[in-house]
């Protein structure tokens, strides 16, 4: 799951240094994709299994 948060973050900064737009529709097709490689993960995972992944993020702060 991070490394589809790193690309995505990776697709942000190509958008911002892409001044010209000479790659915007490259960009725009790879986002697309990892976000339908995200979407299709999630979607297959159980409530359990989505649990776990968030409690190994160190970025999910949870305080009881």
């Amino acid at each position: 799951m991070r490394e589809y948060s790193k690309a995505l973050e990776a697709c942000q900064e190509a958008t911002e240094n892409d001044a010209e737009h000479a790659h915007a529709k490259e960009i725009a097709q790879t986002e697309g994709k990892i976000q339908q490689a995200l979407f299709t993960q999630r979607n297959s995972e159980s409530q359990d299994e989505t649990l776990q992944r968030a409690m190994n993020d160190p970025e999910v702060a949870v305080s009881f």
